[in-house]
C-alpha cells in the first residue's frame, strides 16, 4: 500500500521560505511520490528529482505532463481537480512553482482519507541517500552563488576605495584629472 502524502499547505510554504527553498525540494519529492502512488509505480523517483533540480527546462515539461495525468486520473476516480496542466505550466513558466505545488498539494489533500494505492512496494535503500545528495548539491550551488555575489560587492567596494585615493591625489597625479572633483 502506497499512502498519499497529505501536507498542510501554509506550513509547507512557510518552511519553503524559511529554508530558502530547501524544503520546497523535499515537498516536490513528496509530490512526485504521490503521483507515482496514483500511477501504482513503485520505482525509484531519484532520477526524476535530479532532473527537476538540475535540468533547466525539464520542470516545464514535468508540470505539464503531471498536471495532465493528475486531471485524467482524478476524473477517472470521480474526484474533482482544482486546476489543469495549462495552469501548472503557466505558473512554472512565470517562476511561481510554489503556487503550483500548493495547488497540486490541495488536489492530493482533497482525496479521501483512506486513499492508498495497493501495490507491492520494494524497498529502495538509496532513495533517501540520493535525495539528500541532491539537496546538498543544491545547497552547495547556493553557497557558491553567495560567494560570487559577495566577491563582486567587495571588489566594487575596493574599487570605490581606489577612486577615493585618486580624489585625494595620493597617487601623485597632476591636478585637473576627470576623477578629481
Amino acid at each position: 500500500m502506497i499512502p498519499i502524502n497529505k501536507r498542510n499547505i501554509g506550513v509547507s510554504i512557510l518552511l519553503s521560505f524559511l529554508t530558502l527553498g530547501i524544503y520546497s525540494i523535499y515537498w516536490k519529492y513528496l509530490l512526485v511520490k504521490n503521483i507515482r502512488a496514483i500511477k501504482k509505480d513503485d520505482s525509484s523517483c531519484v532520477g526524476e528529482m535530479l532532473c527537476l533540480i538540475f535540468v533547466p527546462f525539464y520542470s516545464l515539461y514535468w508540470w505539464f505532463t503531471r498536471g495532465k495525468y493528475i486531471r485524467e486520473e482524478f476524473t477517472k476516480r470521480g474526484s474533482s481537480v482544482s486546476s489543469n496542466e495549462t495552469a501548472f505550466l503557466l505558473l512554472s513558466l512565470f517562476l511561481l512553482e510554489i503556487v503550483a505545488m500548493a495547488i497540486m498539494q490541495n488536489d492530493f489533500n482533497s482525496l479521501p482519507a483512506d486513499a492508498t494505492y495497493s501495490v507491492q512496494r520494494s524497498a529502495h535503500k538509496f532513495d533517501v541517500f540520493f535525495l539528500v545528495t541532491g539537496i546538498c548539491l543544491a545547497a552547495y550551488a547556493i553557497f557558491l552563488l553567495a560567494l560570487i555575489i559577495w566577491g563582486f560587492f567587495t571588489s566594487v567596494k575596493a574599487d570605490l576605495g581606489a577612486t577615493n585615493l585618486f580624489r585625494n591625489n595620493v597617487a601623485g597625479l597632476p591636478e585637473g584629472w576627470p576623477w578629481q572633483w
